[in-house]
């Protein structure tokens, strides 16, 4: 089986069940703040080392060189994929869910 992560899910998760990772999240949230990339990959790392016995995809992880660094670090990756998406597509997509 294949888990699939996305780190916005997982942090949201950690806020939820106001764990320690979630109430440091939580302090740059309910400011608007992005979480610190340090953070997120402490999140995200929590969750692949529960679910070492299985094969998993990255959804929006890394995102940024140094979380993309201390993933080669903690893990072996196989396999990399890019999607290159036009920008048009992009904003299209996205502009679907703003909320006003």
């Amino acid at each position: 089986a294949v888990v699939s992560t996305q780190s916005g899910h997982y942090g949201r998760d950690h806020i939820r069940s106001n764990t320690e990772l979630g109430l440091e999240a939580q302090k740059f949230t309910s400011s608007g703040l992005l979480v610190p990339d340090n953070l997120v990959t402490k999140v995200v790392l929590a969750e692949l080392n529960a679910n070492q016995d299985k094969s998993w995809l990255l959804d929006g992880y890394p995102r940024t060189v140094s979380q993309a660094e201390e993933l080669d670090r903690n893990f072996l990756v196989g396999v990399v994929l890019n999607l290159d998406v036009p920008f048009d597509t992009i904003t299209e997509r996205i502009s679907k869910r703003w909320i006003h």
